[in-house]
Order: structure tokens, then C-alpha cells, then sequence
């Protein structure tokens, strides 16, 4: 897939998002440093909850991280269906068998924002772009939604 068939795809498309309700999804952040230099990258995988063209993505993480959810940005571009198979995962060596799609995402510190746009294709082509403010970084087990509230939190 190459840069010009992400950038057409709409960022949010509703049959997709509600074809994505249950579904497993294998996910991989690259977490970018501010001169755009790789930082880490991460990779787990979950169930879809929900899908909210202006919140989030919402899995309910399996493996390791059972017990976890984790809130993805509402960009559906890189979402993509997944090919028969086994894959693992470096950081865990765990194995996925036939998820049903594949997401990547690099994750910009907020102060790279103005130095690549918030969907920069010139660092990273073939994956969605997400900022991130300092002490909301995705990956620790308790995530945030916009309002920076526990995920727990939400419904108090």
C-alpha cells in the first residue's frame, strides 16, 4: 500500500467502523521522538468495543494485557483486513492466530505537531499519525480519552 491509496481513503467510513465492532485487531505504535527518529515500537491486540467517529476506537485487550482497554484515534485509514495466519509479536513473542484486521499508527510527541501536521505521510507513508501530549503516552495500562479520564473513570 503505498502513501497515495492511504491519503484517499476516507478517515472515517461507517460501514467499516461497524463491520470492526467485535472484531480482532493486531496493532502496532511506532512512538516517534520529536525529530521524528524512532523512539519504540509496541504491538498488542484486542476485541473492538466500539467505534466513535469522534472519540475513539475502543479494544478490550487479550493476551498480556487482558483486562486492558486501549482508545485508538477515530482514523480509519489504516485499518486494513488481515491476511490468514500466525503472527507474533516481538515484544511478547505471543502469537495471534487469524486476526481479523491490522491498524499502524506512529505516535507524534504534541510538540512535533507543527513540524509534521497531524497526518504527516513525509515520515511515515503507510501509517496513520496521532499526537500525543506529554503524560498521556498509549501503552500504559490505563488509558485516557480526551477529557484525560481513567478509562474507569468515565461513567462517574
Amino acid at each position: 500500500m503505498d502513501e497515495e491509496d492511504i491519503e484517499s481513503r476516507p478517515v472515517w467510513d461507517e460501514n467499516l467502523a461497524t463491520e470492526l465492532i467485535g472484531k480482532l485487531v493486531l496493532v502496532g505504535l511506532t512512538h516517534c521522538n520529536s525529530d521524528g527518529s524512532v523512539d519504540r515500537q509496541e504491538q498488542f491486540f484486542g476485541i473492538v468495543q466500539s467505534a466513535h467517529k469522534c472519540a475513539r476506537v475502543l479494544l478490550d485487550l487479550k493476551g498480556t494485557r487482558a483486562g486492558c482497554r486501549y482508545n485508538l484515534p477515530p482514523d480509519l485509514r489504516s485499518y486494513f483486513k488481515a491476511s490468514p495466519g500466525n503472527y507474533r509479536l516481538r515484544s511478547t513473542s505471543e502469537v495471534v492466530t487469524n486476526p481479523d484486521f491490522t491498524v499502524t499508527f506512529s505516535v507524534q510527541p504534541k510538540d512535533s505537531y507543527d513540524l509534521c501536521g497531524p497526518r504527516s505521510s513525509r515520515l511515515y507513508a503507510s501509517h496513520g499519525t496521532f499526537i500525543l501530549d506529554p503524560g498521556n503516552r498509549p501503552g500504559h495500562l490505563k488509558d485516557y480519552d480526551k477529557r484525560r479520564r481513567p478509562v474507569s473513570d468515565r461513567n462517574r
